[in-house]
């Protein structure tokens, strides 16, 4: 079985979490991808106007999570 995604609003989520963000304080959310859902890409959900809400997707690396990708929603 998969790991599931865990997504947070940018402001629950985790600090150490948080810091990863060099946006501002323009974030809108955050979330926990298993990279191996990320085979073919970012699921198209996170890439939806609907839910990025026109915003810019970083993706970052943390050493306490080695599977997964930390994904940082934010607006422009």
């Amino acid at each position: 079985m998969t790991k599931a995604i865990t997504i947070w609003k940018f402001s629950d989520a985790p600090a150490v979490l948080r810091a990863l963000s060099d946006n501002g304080g323009d974030e809108d959310w955050l979330a926990i991808v298993p990279k191996s859902l990320l085979k073919y890409g970012l699921p198209a959900f996170m890439d939806s106007p609907a839910f990025a809400i026109d915003g810019d997707l970083q993706q970052h690396e943390y050493p306490g999570l080695p599977n997964d990708i930390i994904i940082i929603s934010s607006h422009a």
